[in-house]
């Protein structure tokens, strides 16, 4: 991606914590295609990473959450979704029916969101960092939806 062009998603692996970032807009193929390459490629340590996916309304589409499934393989993941968002919520119950582990806090539930991932207060100022960094990165809203 080019430095001049915002994400709609940003990803990151920080120790054993996966950080994903997303603004309201879904993100675009290369992102997802991204996305996917990262996760097969660590498939073999997901039930040992802690995922934490914060995102201001975007989420996969069914197409996304399908081949989010088939690159998982059924590889279980220990995974906390942050937003305040109903649309995301609902996206989460679907993922949840393939990844058992995956449960969703609003942001005002993030210290809730850490204690699901058993992170240690060390790693959550890592989060907390990483996040805030790669929320810099994000594209603004591009419409008034809600």
């Amino acid at each position: 991606m080019s430095s001049d062009r915002k994400a709609n998603m940003v990803v990151r692996r920080v120790g054993t914590m996966l950080l994903l970032r997303q603004n309201a807009e879904t993100a675009t193929a290369e992102e997802w295609a991204n996305l996917l390459k990262m996760l097969v490629a660590v498939r073999g340590d997901l039930p040992k990473l802690k995922i934490m996916v914060r995102t201001d309304g975007g989420g996969p589409t069914p197409e996304q959450r399908r081949s989010l499934e088939e690159a998982l393989a059924g590889t279980p993941a220990r995974v906390a979704v942050v937003s305040d968002h109903l649309k995301v919520r609902f996206v989460t119950s679907t993922i949840a029916l393939f990844q058992k582990d995956l449960r969703s806090f609003m942001v005002k539930e993030l210290p809730d969101a850490y204690e699901h991932l058993s992170m240690l207060d060390s790693e959550r100022r890592q989060a907390e960092k990483a996040l805030k960094e790669m929320e810099a990165e994000l594209a603004p809203r591009a419409s008034a939806r809600s």
